[in-house]
C-alpha cells in the first residue's frame, strides 16, 4: 500500500534518524557539553555522562560511557565495571559505537561506548574498516564532535547494514 491510500490513523512502520547523537568528541570540554563527566579512574581516559543535557543520550543509550580510543579492551571492560554496569552476556558486545580505528585516524579523544548486538556490530566492522583508510586525518579539528550516521544507528537498532538497498533486521542469534 502507499501513503496515498493509507488512513489517516494507520499506523506505519519508520526508523527515524536523527543527527544530534554524539559518538564522538575531540575532548572533555565537547563532552561536558552533554552532561556532568565523572572520571572513572582509568588513566583518566574514560568517564560516564551524570545529569545528561543532550536528549538523544539519554532517549537513546541507557548505560553508556566515554573512552579514550587508544584504551585496551580489558580496560574499556574495567572503566565499565567502574561506571555500575553489568558485564556483556550472550548476543551483545561491550564496544565503540563510533569505529576505534577511524576516531584515532581522525583525531577524536573519547568515543561512545555502549552494549552492541553481535552481529550488526561485527558486520559494521568491514564498512567502517574502509572508511578508516579513506578518512582525512585531522577531522576533529573540523568537526569536534561527531554525530551518529547510518551505520551507527543499524548498529544501535539490530539492523544488518545493507540488503537490496535496505536497512534490513538482525534475526537474534545469527552472525
Amino acid at each position: 500500500m502507499n501513503d496515498l491510500n493509507r488512513t489517516y490513523n494507520e499506523k506505519i512502520k519508520a526508523l527515524i534518524i536523527t543527527h544530534k547523537l554524539p559518538v564522538a568528541v575531540k575532548g572533555l570540554e565537547e563532552l561536558r557539553q552533554f552532561g556532568d563527566c565523572k572520571r572513572l579512574d582509568i588513566e583518566g581516559k574514560a568517564y560516564v555522562l551524570n545529569n545528561i543535557r543532550n536528549p538523544e543520550i539519554s532517549t537513546y543509550m541507557g548505560d553508556h560511557i566515554w573512552v579514550d580510543p587508544n584504551l585496551s579492551k580489558y580496560k574499556y571492560e574495567v572503566a565499565w565495571s567502574k561506571a555500575g554496569f553489568s558485564k556483556m552476556t550472550g548476543f551483545h558486545d561491550l564496544d565503540h559505537l563510533h569505529s576505534k580505528a577511524r576516531a584515532i585516524k581522525q583525531g577524536y579523544g573519547f568515543v561512545l561506548m555502549h552494549s552492541l548486538p553481535i552481529g550488526p556490530n561485527r558486520s559494521a566492522g568491514h564498512i567502517e574498516s574502509e572508511l578508516a583508510n579513506n578518512e582525512v586525518v585531522g577531522y576533529a579539528n573540523l568537526y569536534r564532535i561527531y554525530y551518529a550516521n547510518e551505520v551507527h544507528w543499524a548498529k544501535l537498532w539490530s539492523l544488518n547494514q545493507i540488503k537490496d538497498g535496505q536497512l534490513t533486521k538482525e534475526t537474534t542469534g545469527k552472525r
